[in-house]
């Protein structure tokens, strides 16, 4: 976990689940052996197992605090989530996450804003939490960020036969909806604008149709 300055802006770095072993082909569908070897000539074995197909890859969230708002950028997995192949390695996850949020200063109803970047399930378990057999916001006073785009192309995935994201929409996208907390945003947001400061949204469409970067400063 890391924090950073720059001006009045805080970015804190919260990590969820750390150098986590991934198959190679899992993550990069054209790897050759010939790739990994040049892998390995520039990256150590925290990145690339020095002789498996393996890569190592992190998760974790960011916590910006600026203009007086406590923004928290993405929330991994979760707990207690139930995945599909080839992404049943999250299934009932049992990590400390809100503990790394409290040992940064956070605890979860002083989250202002969840800002969903996209829709996939390794950005958005943390959205909620199991309580007494139901899913409910993990932050219940944030108003959670999503772009309509995106909203629309995930509602429209889950409901296809075999969707790899059909789950993680259900337990930790549509309980927010009906909690009545989710903001469907266009990819051109602004959150806050003010004589010298301002925080906004852009669209960055690739990896999803809605995907979203924050700028803040």
């Amino acid at each position: 976990m890391k924090r950073v300055e720059i001006g009045s802006i805080t970015v804190d770095c919260v990590t969820e689940l750390g150098s986590l072993p991934v198959s190679t082909a899992l993550m990069f569908a054209n790897a050759t052996p010939e790739l990994l070897a040049r892998g390995r000539e520039w990256l150590d074995e925290r990145f690339i197992h020095p002789t498996e197909d393996q890569v190592y890859i992190d998760f974790h969230s960011f916590v910006i605090r600026t203009g007086g708002r406590t923004i928290l950028v993405d929330t991994c997995h979760g707990n207690h989530k139930v995945r599909r192949p080839p992404v049943d390695y999250a299934n009932d996850l049992n990590l400390d996450y809100l503990g790394n949020l409290a040992r940064m200063g956070y605890r979860p109803e002083e989250i202002d804003i969840v800002l969903c970047t996209h829709l996939h399930f390794d950005h958005i378990g943390w959205n909620t939490r199991l309580e007494n057999g139901k899913w409910i916001p993990t932050f219940p006073n944030a108003r959670y960020l999503i772009s309509r785009k995106d909203f629309e192309h995930f509602e429209r995935e889950h409901r296809m036969p075999g969707s790899m994201e059909a789950e993680a929409f259900e337990d930790s996208v549509l309980p927010i909806v009906e909690a009545g907390q989710a903001d469907l945003i266009d990819t051109s947001h602004v959150i806050e604008r003010d004589l010298g400061h301002a925080v906004w949204i852009e669209g960055v469409p690739g990896h999803t149709p809605g995907s979203v970067a924050l700028h803040a400063g």
